[in-house]
């Protein structure tokens, strides 16, 4: 059972440091062109993330805890819906990029093509994950990486950033299409979410957080979103070991929950093995000789250099409530998951646009660094709570 668990988080690891690869090469390609192509695509990317997460909330994320118990068929089937959502849920982000940015560069409207035909992949990789078969996501994510490089070193070539969308935009399609195409009918029923828990903790998590650079780049901030993406493109390694461990947990949690009434102190544990992953990393990072960073973000390091502190705490800081919330999604505690969700959510939200107001740009990392430091503290008490209450607290299964 050990060595399944180690193959499952190997092959997880493989597929999200592949996936990792393919956003940073993409980004790296882009900062290389002008700064208004960069914003451009800095800001639909930030609404993409919020697509990924959605089509996940509704798709995989609810069936998480059972999925893996399944019959092929029924995994094969929803591996199938998980496509058609994603792609669905891409169509309504790219036209409301559209909308909200309306790019005027070759790189903006090329990258409204990226939630439209990427989010369908994501859904399909997240599908095979949720049901301990990580190991069948690895050739999206690998195609990704290869067609994302490739456009890398085209950009470089030839200087036109433009590149480094175009193969993985169109890699991405064949991709989608081809889960698409094959597997079991799609049944009506089966493309309604089955409850709503999900998408609501969604929402009220990763929804309002990355919202929140929206709402600052409207009131007046526009190089926020492009900052982040900065942030992403030299912290990628740890979002990538966070979600990749966010997905493989769950399902791991859910078996370990067979075994033992009590996942508090792995909560804790999970935690404090992202947090010191990422103090170590960042360690590593500023070690890193100025010259190098400024050829990786191009213009947008002299933008991003003065708050690198303020990104570092907020990175390191930021996965404390992982451990907790992926316990109580094992659990099934959907409603406990919820609540504790609302109020992560709601600080990460508000703490950031207050320090927007009291410290301009820097204040949004400190105010998101004070937030998720909350939302740790809050998310753990929360799962304690919840399991002194079990069993009488019902469990929020899905059917």
């Amino acid at each position: 059972m050990v060595r399944h668990g180690a193959r499952r988080l190997s092959w997880g690891l493989i597929d999200q440091g592949a996936s990792s690869l393919t956003t940073l090469c993409v980004s790296i390609g882009v900062l290389q062109g002008s700064t208004d192509g960069a914003t451009e695509f800095a800001l639909i990317f930030l609404m993409h993330s919020l697509a990924v997460g959605f089509s996940r909330s509704i798709t995989t994320e609810p069936v998480a805890q059972d999925l893996a118990l399944q019959s092929a068929d029924r995994v094969r089937a929803l591996v199938r819906v998980s496509a058609f959502t994603g792609v669905a849920v891409g169509l309504v982000t790219a036209l409301l990029a559209a909308a909200f940015v309306r790019p005027d560069t070759a790189v903006g409207l090329w990258s409204l093509a990226f939630p439209l035909v990427v989010v369908g992949t994501d859904s399909l990789r997240a599908a095979w994950i949720g049901a301990r078969q990580p190991a069948r996501a690895v050739p999206y994510s690998g195609a990704q990486t290869a067609a994302a490089a490739a456009g890398l070193v085209l950009t470089l070539v030839t200087g036109d950033p433009l590149w480094s969308l175009v193969p993985v935009v169109v890699v991405s399609a064949a991709l989608t299409l081809a889960g698409l195409w094959r597997g079991p009918a799609l049944v009506r029923a089966q493309l309604v979410p089955h409850h709503w828990y999900y998408a609501a903790e969604w929402l009220f998590t990763s929804g309002l957080s990355q919202s929140s650079g929206l709402v600052v780049a409207a009131q007046g901030l526009p190089l926020l979103p492009l900052l982040l993406r900065a942030q992403g493109v030299l912290f990628g390694p740890l979002s990538s070991l966070a979600q990749a461990v966010a997905a493989l947990a769950v399902p791991e949690f859910a078996a370990l929950r067979r075994r033992r009434p009590a996942l508090l102190w792995p909560a804790v544990a999970l935690s404090a093995f992202l947090m010191i992953s990422s103090a170590v990393y960042s360690a590593v990072l500023l070690l890193v000789p100025e010259d190098v960073l400024s050829r990786v973000l191009g213009e947008t390091w002299l933008e991003y250099r003065p708050v690198l502190l303020p990104s570092i705490v907020m990175i390191v800081v930021a996965v404390a409530p992982m451990g907790p919330l992926v316990s109580l999604r094992a659990h099934g505690y959907a409603r406990a998951s919820l609540g504790a969700k609302v109020a992560v959510g709601l600080v990460r939200l508000v703490l950031p646009l207050l320090g927007v107001m009291v410290a301009g740009v820097a204040g949004f990392f400190w105010g998101s660094a004070l937030a998720s430091v909350i939302g740790g503290v809050w998310s753990l008490v929360t799962l304690r709570n919840a399991e002194r209450r079990a069993p009488a607290e019902p469990v929020g299964a899905v059917g």
